[in-house]
């Protein structure tokens, strides 16, 4: 009888089903309840549709207004989630909430490495290792959908390796707002609480993943003057 109601509900219901649960995850400490609800509710459409758009919009949130609640954490729990081996992939026709959350994270990656081009001109850097196959395609490899801060990462990674900060390798682009910069740091601090929460549990699931942080974090601490210390 209750399936057979929640397969009815209309949006202005998932809707508040889907801010129940983002209350209990990003400011009442229960993460690990809403993670075991997910899986079971992924499979309405409906759901999947008003949890991404939430996503998207709550992110955006925190990284154009400082939004200060435990999103980042929360991003982690999803994307190092124990998801179901059906739903263990970040692509889109299998688990859109999995492959809209690490959009975001690409995207948050992407804000700094296009700041980061003010100062120098990375090379690229071809790492040997683990890869994401096991979890599907990246985000980056999927088409992306239109956000302020929820955007597709470039396909090829630049590395940091031989950073050079003469003339040459410093880009000619305008100088971002004050706006801008806020962003851009708050970018780097929702990565830095995303692997604090994460810590080793992410390398082991997207290695390529932390080599794109990694890559994108260390200019920006030697080289960026809009980061903050």
């Amino acid at each position: 009888m209750a399936s057979s109601y929640i397969g009815t509900m209309s949006v202005t219901e998932w809707q508040e089903v889907c801010t129940h649960l983002f209350g209990l995850a990003i400011e009442g400490g229960e993460t690990d309840f809403v993670m075991d609800m997910m899986p079971i509710l992924m499979q309405y459409a409906a759901f999947c549709d008003v949890m991404c758009e939430m996503l998207m919009s709550v992110c955006s949130n925190h990284i154009l207004y400082g939004d200060t609640r435990a999103i980042p954490e929360f991003i982690g729990s999803i994307i190092c989630g124990n998801w179901p081996k059906d739903l263990n992939k970040a692509v889109n026709s299998i688990n859109p909430v999995l492959f809209i959350t690490m959009s975001i994270v690409k995207g948050w990656i992407l804000v700094i490495n296009e700041d980061n081009s003010l100062y120098y001109t990375p090379k690229s850097v071809k790492r040997n290792g683990a890869n994401d196959t096991d979890n599907g395609q990246s985000a980056q490899q999927q088409e992306g959908r239109n956000s302020p801060v929820v955007v597709e990462a470039s396909e090829s990674r630049h590395g940091s390796e031989d950073i050079k900060d003469d003339e040459s390798s410093i880009s000619t682009q305008a100088e971002p707002s004050e706006e801008d910069i806020a962003a851009l740091n708050r970018c780097c601090m929702a990565l830095y609480v995303l692997c604090e929460k994460t810590q080793r549990s992410l390398w082991l699931k997207w290695p390529e993943l932390c080599d794109e942080i990694y890559d994108a974090i260390r200019p920006a601490i030697t080289h960026n003057k809009h980061v903050e210390p």
